[in-house]
């Protein structure tokens, strides 16, 4: 991938960011309960949801946390949720992104899993080459 490729997505990241930003925000101001907002994401039958480019690392613990709940409890019993977050800072690329990404340890991870009411017997982070890649089962009963 070239800059101008790498900007390009940095941008469009950056704009799905600020989308998914006001649509928590509105989804506060307008007092729903995450039994609402889940009826937001919920999906027919039981996908897996693959969130690809580490949108996780561009926002702050709070809304990391609600949009780990939001997509954890939209998802059917025995699906998937799974993400990458980087693992480690990039020099060349990070002057690219308008904000650079939050770099999270595997323990801040699970921290933010915990508080979004995931346990941990549901959560496993793989590391890989520079990221993380994370996999939120929904377990069957």
């Amino acid at each position: 991938m070239n800059d101008s490729e790498i900007l390009a997505l940095s941008e469009k990241r950056e704009r799905a960011i600020q989308r998914l930003q006001e649509a928590i925000a509105a989804c506060k101001q307008a007092e729903l309960t995450h039994d609402e907002v889940l009826q937001l994401f919920r999906s027919d039958g039981d996908q897996n949801v693959i969130l690809d480019g580490s949108l996780i690392d561009h926002l702050d613990d709070d809304d990391a946390t609600m949009l780990l709940r939001m997509a954890y409890g939209a998802l059917t019993e025995g699906a998937a949720f799974v993400f990458t977050s980087v693992a480690e800072k990039r020099a060349r690329r990070e002057s690219i992104y308008v904000r650079p990404p939050i770099v999270r340890t595997e323990q801040e991870i699970r921290a933010l899993c915990a508080a979004a009411g995931i346990g941990g017997t549901n959560v496993t982070v793989t590391r890989e080459a520079r990221s993380l890649r994370v996999a939120l089962e929904k377990l069957q009963s």
